[in-house]
């Protein structure tokens, strides 16, 4: 299940790797202030349909949940 999400993310990432230039930037430094939002973008597009149960999947004791991941990546790119 978990290979499944991260197979599933890469899918989307390889799928739309277009970085568009923000306008006001110039173009390489534009597409850098695009990354965040498409990371955002791609995961919420990929977590949409998972639920509770799935959200809270430990793979160990060490580990952290998808949720508490997805929460990390999208705060700290937001």
């Amino acid at each position: 299940m978990l290979l499944n999400f991260f197979a599933a993310v890469w899918r989307s990432f390889r799928r739309q790797y277009i970085l568009e230039p923000v306008k006001g930037y110039s173009e390489r430094i534009g597409q850098m202030a695009y990354m965040p939002e498409k990371l955002k973008s791609g995961i919420s597009e990929n977590v949409r349909s998972l639920n509770q149960e799935q959200t809270n999947f430990l793979i160990d004791e060490k580990g952290n949940p998808i949720g508490a991941l997805i929460i990390h990546l999208t705060a700290t790119e937001a």
